[in-house]
């Protein structure tokens, strides 16, 4: 939805679908997909050094491979 209301354009995903995305942790070539439940504010050490991202849950790595792209480009 935040898409739309920005005027972007992009994938909308109705409510259907977000039980296929989860939210990932990703430090180094680390990645740790976090449960449904999980409280990202209660991240420790070394993951609170990573970054998050949301991804699908069968594109496996595909956290990884967005992180070392952004990386290339800082």
């Amino acid at each position: 939805m935040a898409v739309v209301l920005k005027g972007n354009n992009g994938p909308i995903y109705g409510p259907e679908m977000l039980e296929n995305f989860c939210l990932v942790a990703v430090i180094g070539a680390r990645e740790r997909c976090l449960r449904d439940d999980f409280k990202p504010l209660q991240l420790q050490n070394p993951w609170k050094k990573g970054r998050l991202y949301v991804r699908k849950k069968h594109e496996l790595l595909a956290a990884i491979e967005h992180s070392n792209r952004k990386s290339h480009l800082i």
